[in-house]
């Protein structure tokens, strides 16, 4: 179990990152989706304004509505909400047979639009209040339990926005405050302002061995994304350095879904105080994503991981 900053109610090792929730003809499967995550166990919930081509708020809070007081719920501001959200919808829903038979292509033409139809928000008192109150509103709810600055850069934080979100924090509408941005910008903001924000979230992976460990309430996310395919592609080079990685966790990293299952124990492990988001569009993945922070063997077999690739003389980088 976890502690969120300035919440009462304990949360999970293991959140649900909503990037791939959507409302249209996919709403029913993404409400089934947070349902499969909070009875497996997960009580996290990570989500933003574009999400879902800016609708994965609307299923979080309808999915949520009698759930909301016995889970934890994180969203964002500092990227704007996609523009022409109903025709994209419309859009990608006569586009789904497509998206079933060329999958890669539908992810790439996806992305390219989600990257056209989203803007960075100018973080400022009016545009952080405008955009919480929507967010809320689609939540169903009077409050979040942390509030991220989205993709933040250290001059955006002038001493106007900070003393803003100080004001949500003490009223109570923000139970926390984080930074959700790249590494680097969390480094240089959590050296100029140490004390300030409860939360840092960033990604990270088993590759990622330059980085620090953890300081403070950590959320990772993306340790599948940024890892697997280059891991496993390194791996399948070499025969003798997969039998000595596989000997040195214990588990046969080239069977079934090993390796993704490791590097999930691995993120887990290496912040063991804060919580690792995952996601998945299927059910039985999540069932099986949650089984994972109860299984002390993938977990010792991720921290086996990380120590046995900082070894390896010839590490791929992500």
């Amino acid at each position: 179990m976890a502690y969120l900053p300035g919440c009462l109610r304990p949360t999970t090792a293991l959140g649900l990152g909503c990037a791939a929730l959507s409302a249209g003809t996919s709403r029913r499967h993404s409400i089934r989706l947070i349902h499969a995550a909070n009875d497996a166990g997960i009580q996290h919930f990570d989500v933003a304004p574009p999400y879902g081509m800016g609708t994965a708020e609307d299923v979080l809070g309808e999915a949520l509505k009698m759930r909301r007081h016995d889970v934890t719920v994180a969203t964002k501001v500092g990227v704007d909400r996609p523009r022409h959200v109903r025709a994209v919808i419309a859009i990608r829903s006569l586009a789904a047979p497509l998206r079933k038979l060329v999958p890669r292509l539908t992810r790439r033409v996806g992305a390219s639009a989600y990257t056209g139809l989203t803007a960075r928000a100018k973080l400022n008192a009016a545009s952080v209040e405008a955009s919480l109150a929507d967010s809320l509103r689609r939540l169903r709810t009077d409050y979040v339990d942390l509030l991220l600055l989205h993709e933040v850069t250290p001059e955006e934080l002038t001493s106007e926005l900070l003393l803003f979100l100080e004001t949500l924090r003490q009223k109570g509408i923000v139970r926390a405050l984080g930074t959700g941005t790249s590494y680097e910008n969390t480094l240089a903001i959590r050296a100029k302002h140490p004390t300030f924000f409860d939360v840092w979230q960033y990604s990270w992976g088993v590759l990622d061995i330059d980085q620090q460990s953890p300081v403070g309430f950590t959320i990772t996310h993306r340790a599948i994304q940024r890892a697997l395919a280059p891991l496993s592609d390194w791996l399948q080079r070499d025969t003798v350095r997969t039998r000595r990685l596989s000997d040195a966790t214990g588990v046969d990293l080239t069977a079934g879904n090993n390796l993704g299952d490791v590097l999930i124990g691995a993120a887990i492990a290496n912040n063991p105080d804060g919580i690792t988001l995952v996601s998945s569009r299927r059910t039985s993945r999540i069932d099986a994503n949650a089984r994972l922070m109860s299984d002390r063997t993938l977990l010792s077999a991720g921290r086996q991981l990380i120590c046995a690739l900082a070894a390896e003389p010839d590490i791929v980088r992500p």
